[in-house]
C-alpha cells in the first residue's frame, strides 16, 4: 500500500474513533455515565468528611 493508501486508512480509522468517542460522551454513553458516578462519589465523600462549601 502506498502513502496515499496508508493516509486514507488512517483517516478512516480516525473518523471511526471520533464517532465512538462522541457516542461515549453523549447522554447515556459510557463516559457520560462515568462522570456522573464520579460526581456522586465525590459529593458523598465530601458529605461524609463534613466539609462545607466554604472550605
Amino acid at each position: 500500500m502506498g502513502e496515499e493508501g496508508d493516509g486514507a486508512a488512517m483517516r478512516k480509522k480516525a473518523k471511526e474513533l471520533g464517532v465512538m468517542a462522541r457516542g461515549a460522551a453523549e447522554k447515556g454513553g459510557s463516559s457520560y455515565d462515568d462522570v456522573g458516578q464520579l460526581m456522586e462519589e465525590l459529593i458523598a465523600r465530601r458529605s461524609s468528611v463534613g466539609c462545607s462549601a466554604d472550605g
